[in-house]
């Protein structure tokens, strides 16, 4: 121990004669130093004479915190703290210590030599104990980028997340907390043999993969490709519709047309322009193309409908043409005083009415019909045959007129 009190005076001794020549000076004797001097001689010898290696190897943080501890001089009245510091602020405006060239002070240790990263962040760590920056009030730093500092959510929400981390509260035993943040009682999942779809609990029973989806019955099945090409309405293929038609239209083998207006203005039977029918006529009864029912047995020289959806031939026009085209059985034409009507010979109501003589077989008041109750029956034939033709708007076969003979 002597020894050593010997040799750091001798070495204190030396330091002195050298500062005390101005051949050498160094910092102050309150800031740390690599090399083993400060610029007071006396505080240095103090100090080196009872520790050494401040004379030896380095004026460090220790040797100047032991200037005053030693009584040896004063450093301002401040009292430098490095107490676990290799490097950094001592708190007296000095440093704790001075780190190697390839190494750098971080938190008062020297570290090797760190390279900050910021790149596309605007915030936080530099991963060197620094920063990339700060963000402003009402923003926070989320992984590095400055985001509005997050509201919860919890309007009409019991349970689940608030939208920000936290949860919006917690359900009770027995209860389970639904997608829509809704406490219910806990419920039995079915999923029976199903892969996917509801399980009648707010949740699903699976997923189906790539390239497949959940049929009603919750089984993953291949996906169903639509059919909608070319097609403005109409099914899908898939349960779906390829589209709608506005109002007023129709789909039509999927194209949206104006819908069809029935027309069946004086027609009792036969179609009805939009592929359905205005009616079907009776028993024994035929439809005419022009939509009236007759009788089976007086249908000759009428162009009736064929239940193959045809017509039988061609009728006589109704503009008073006298003779007829149609294909019936039906005479060709009719004797004097009577016209030809649909197959039929029928009553010229003209007939007679000129000043001439005698028509011949007609039924005029000068006819082989002239008395009174030849007339008188041929009026009231006249009448029932055009009330029956035209009863109830529709026409009907009309009944052709034979000349009455008198009796002998």
């Amino acid at each position: 121990m002597k020894r050593n009190v010997v040799l750091a005076s001798v070495c204190a001794a030396l330091l002195v004669c050298v500062l005390g020549s101005g051949s050498a000076r160094g910092a102050s004797c309150c800031v740390p130093s690599p090399l083993p001097i400060c610029d007071d001689p006396n505080i240095l010898l103090c100090v080196c004479l009872f520790d050494m290696d401040c004379c030896m190897f380095a004026w460090d943080a220790i040797c100047v915190a032991e200037v005053t501890a030693l009584g040896c001089g004063s450093c301002g009245g401040c009292e430098p703290n490095c107490n676990g510091k290799t490097c950094g602020d001592n708190g007296c405006g000095g440093v704790c210590g001075q780190c190697a060239f390839n190494q750098v002070c971080q938190n008062g240790w020297c570290v090797g030599s760190c390279t900050p990263n910021c790149g596309g962040k605007q915030c936080g760590d530099d991963g060197c104990g620094g920063s990339c920056g700060f963000c402003q009030n009402n923003f926070s730093c989320v992984n590095g980028v400055c985001q509005p500092n997050c509201q919860p959510n919890c309007s009409g929400k019991q349970c689940g997340a608030d939208g920000c981390g936290g949860q919006c509260g917690t359900c009770n035993f027995g209860e389970f907390c639904t997608a829509a943040g809704v406490c219910q009682p806990e419920c039995t999942k079915m999923c029976g043999g199903k892969q996917c779809g509801d399980d009648g609990c707010g949740g699903k029973c699976g997923s189906c993969g790539f390239g497949m989806q959940c049929d009603p019955a919750g089984q993953c099945v291949p996906e169903c490709k639509k059919q909608c090409q070319g097609k403005d309405c109409g099914d899908d293929g898939c349960g779906a519709l390829c589209g709608q038609c506005i109002p007023g239209w129709e789909c039509v083998a999927g194209v949206c047309q104006e819908e069809c207006k029935p027309s069946c203005v004086n027609k009792e039977c036969g179609p009805n322009g939009c592929g359905g029918q205005c009616g079907s006529c009776g028993f024994g009864q035929l439809c005419t193309v022009e939509g009236f029912c007759v009788d089976e047995d007086e249908a000759d020289g009428y162009q009736v409908l064929l239940p193959d959806g045809g017509t039988s031939g061609e009728g006589d026009a109704w503009d008073g043409d006298v003779g007829g085209n149609g294909s019936g059985s039906g005479p060709t034409s009719c004797p004097q005083g009577q016209l030809l009507r649909y197959g039929k010979c029928i009553l010229d109501p003209t007939y007679g009415e000129d000043s001439g003589g005698d028509k011949g077989g007609g039924c005029s008041v000068r006819g082989p019909c002239g008395s009174t109750m030849s007339l008188l029956l041929l009026l009231v034939a006249a009448a029932w045959l055009v009330g029956s033709r035209w009863n109830g708007g529709r026409r009907t076969r009309r009944i052709p007129c034979q000349p009455l003979r008198r009796s002998s």
